[in-house]
């Protein structure tokens, strides 16, 4: 039972919070187009090309007191065609790393349970589709059922290897990954997957003044279940430097408590009955909420960007995702740093 409640509950802050980057519609107090201080950060990549990315990402938790680290490092080509309010790209990962909490090295090409789970939680499905708006955030996968019929069977196939978990556990993880993912639309299934194409699309056609920052509290739908998510989102552009071709931009969000709460105590325990979950998983969840009324999760999110002026494109990008859970009775915090790069040369 633990195997499946601890797989769940990484697939559900993954999928929940995937797609946060830049959905909220801003408001209040816009930019002046006349103002001197106005600048535009026009993504210029033309209607057909390639874009290379790299993404790095670090995973540091601790649980009651245990810290554990991973990391992963991934490289992707993005051949991207214009069309109609946005593009058409096709990704492919090209290398990825993962180093697991005991120093061993899993790569693209391994199978196994830890490394398929690895790669599903991280995003890093190796061909996929998908499209993008005009500043490149993924809107939908292309194919969605058939990726992640493919997915699910790799996932099936890493539990079975070496003989663990039994077959009724089995059962029980594949019944909760099919309520976690397979109930995806393609458009929710694009904000799970892709989070560092997100994340990397936040400052593409920004248009602000320098230094007066934008902020908002806005809404966005969770994928799993369309639980609408009260959120609070700041950008800015701190520094212009035409000359060296440079500019610097700022990204806060973090989720209002009460809509947290809402999401946790109404929606959450409803939800992981509907994918699955066994009664009295339930129960000693309900039972720990209760306990702690106040203090279920909090999330923050911050983003520091390196833009180049002259396309538009990150040159060097870090956000910082750090979430805090107690539940059934354990307290638990984790800390994702997304190091990102974009560039026309790979």
């Amino acid at each position: 039972m633990r195997l499946s409640v601890s797989i769940v509950a990484s697939a559900l802050i993954a999928t929940l919070f995937a797609p946060i980057f830049g959905t909220g519609a801003m408001a209040a107090d816009l930019p002046d187009p006349k103002s001197p201080n106005y600048r535009e950060l026009a993504l210029r990549i033309g209607n057909k090309g390639t874009i290379y990315q790299t993404v790095r990402l670090t995973r540091t938790e601790n649980k009651n007191g245990k810290v554990t680290t991973t990391s992963s490092t991934s490289a992707y080509r993005n051949d991207f065609t214009a069309i109609e309010g946005g593009y058409k790209v096709k990704k492919t990962l090209t290398a990825f790393t993962v180093t697991g909490p005991d120093g061993k090295t899993i790569d693209k090409d391994a199978h196994t349970q830890d490394a398929v789970l690895l790669r599903t939680m991280t995003g890093t499905l190796g061909d996929l589709t998908f499209i993008g708006d005009e500043s490149l955030a993924p809107q939908r996968l292309e194919n969605w059922p058939a990726l992640w019929a493919n997915t699910r069977a790799l996932i099936a196939a890493g539990l079975r290897e070496g003989g663990r978990p039994s077959l009724e556990e089995e059962v029980k993880v594949m019944n909760m990954m099919d309520g976690m993912f397979g109930k995806l639309t393609p458009e929710q299934a694009a904000g799970s997957f892709l989070q560092a194409d997100t994340i990397i699309a936040v400052p593409h056609n920004l248009a602000l003044e320098i230094e007066k920052p934008l902020t908002a509290d806005s809404e966005i739908i969770v994928p799993i279940g369309n639980f609408p998510l009260q959120v609070s989102e700041t950008v800015i552009i701190t520094h212009w430097n035409a000359a060296g071709n440079t500019a610097q931009v700022i990204y806060d969000y973090r989720p209002k408590s009460d809509s947290l709460k809402a999401f946790f105590y109404d929606f959450l325990p409803k939800f992981m009955k509907d994918a699955g979950a066994p009664a009295e998983a339930l129960a000693e969840m309900m039972s720990a909420m209760k306990a702690n009324p106040g203090n279920v999760f909090d999330m923050s999110t911050h983003c520091d960007y390196d833009m180049a002026i002259d396309t538009g494109l990150v040159r060097q990008g870090k956000c910082t995702r750090i979430t805090t859970v107690s539940l059934m009775g354990q307290t638990s915090g984790k800390t994702e740093i997304y190091d990102v790069t974009e560039s026309f040369v790979p």
